[in-house]
């Protein structure tokens, strides 16, 4: 049965949603739904994208070489489990050119969540004390991919 499954921590002041849950005799695991195109292969893995815009790559084996989940993916599995308890995290993802489907499955990682919990840490604290927390150090220039659309990029920047 689908069903949407709330997810929070007052603590880092997390709130959201996995696309499910399945409990069988294997005990329970949250489920995201992700569909893939070429624009996500593009985003998430920028090397695979580039061998399928040189031509090295036909659509078909860009989705063949799609072989564990995107790391950003990963990250999220791990938020949604640490929130929830459940420690197990099954990704499937759709190739939309030919709506194909994948299935990994992903165990909670301590080590992934250290450093999205320190950070939750920073930016309630910041928050609280109404002031603008550092730059990333990955945010180069106000250009690259991560500031380019964020809506506080002229203050982070000026």
């Amino acid at each position: 049965k689908y069903g949407e499954v709330p997810l929070s921590n007052d603590e880092h002041r997390i709130l959201g949603h996995a696309d499910g849950e399945i409990c069988d005799k294997d005990g329970a695991a949250l489920i995201e739904i992700k569909s893939v195109g070429i624009g996500t292969v593009r985003f998430e893995k920028p090397s695979l994208f580039m061998d399928y815009s040189k031509g090295e790559l036909t659509i078909d084996k860009v989705w063949k070489e799609v072989k564990t989940p995107f790391a950003s993916h990963i990250r999220q599995g791990n938020i949604y489990m640490y929130c929830t308890g459940i420690d197990t995290m099954v990704f499937i993802y759709e190739w939309k050119p030919t709506q194909e489907v994948k299935e990994f499955v992903v165990k909670y990682n301590p080590e992934i969540m250290e450093p999205i919990l320190e950070n939750c840490k920073t930016v309630i604290a910041h928050l609280d004390n109404e002031t603008t927390p550092d730059r990333p150090d990955w945010a180069a220039s106000s250009s690259c991919s991560g500031c380019k659309f964020c809506p506080y990029k002229k203050v982070c920047w000026k």
